[in-house]
């Protein structure tokens, strides 16, 4: 289930009278892709089919999000692959050990597969640049600190109406504390959506 991010526009607009509802949504889809990016706050659990004799991938994920890590990749045995931004060479096709993330949504593992089977991918996400909804867990776990966050932003724009440079430092310190927290605890949420995803050659 998502939630609407006007959802938390009501702990934001007394602060910033004046400030147009654009803005503020803006700058929360940037604080949320950042406290997304540095904290692993969004889990999605993924199951991709790795084809015999291909190594490389196309990662999916759900509208309205972007892949912020690929945090594991499991074998049906249970058994996680090691990530490893050198894969080492294989002569021949066996049972993937290794596996890298590339920059953006693609996933190689070595060796190559000798035969297919259905293994699981455990990834972080992050709101899309336009995105208009966030996963429900996501919200109950920032709607109390994020809009500190905006504030800090909005609050430092020179020459507006809302401008209060004192207020943004002491927004900017409550954000970071509860931010670094929550980098120091464990896991906030976990999603069980479930997709598969197809192999497809590279040239």
């Amino acid at each position: 289930m998502a939630t609407e991010l006007d959802a938390y526009l009501s702990r934001i607009r007394p602060y910033v009278r004046g400030c147009p509802d654009a803005t503020m949504r803006d700058t929360l889809r940037v604080v949320l892709r950042d406290i997304c990016q540095r904290v692993n706050i969004w889990w999605y659990e993924e199951r991709m089919y790795l084809a015999t004799g291909i190594a490389d991938y196309d990662i999916g994920v759900p509208a309205g999000s972007e892949l912020a890590t690929v945090q594991r990749l499991v074998a049906p045995d249970g058994t996680a692959l090691v990530n490893d931004d050198q894969l080492p060479v294989f002569n021949s096709p066996g049972s993937p050990r290794f596996f890298r993330h590339h920059l953006g949504n693609r996933l190689t593992v070595a060796p190559v597969p000798s035969k297919g089977a259905l293994y699981t991918l455990e990834l972080t996400l992050k709101p899309a640049i336009d995105a208009t909804t966030i996963d429900d867990a996501v919200y109950a776990a920032t709607a109390e600190f994020a809009p500190w966050g905006v504030l800090a932003e909005l609050q430092r724009i020179p020459g507006t109406d809302w401008s209060d440079p004192q207020q943004a430092n002491e927004n900017h310190i409550r954000f970071n504390q509860v931010l670094n927290r929550k980098r120091v605890s464990a896991l906030v949420g976990h999603s069980s959506s479930q997709h598969t995803i197809q192999g497809r050659r590279f040239v």
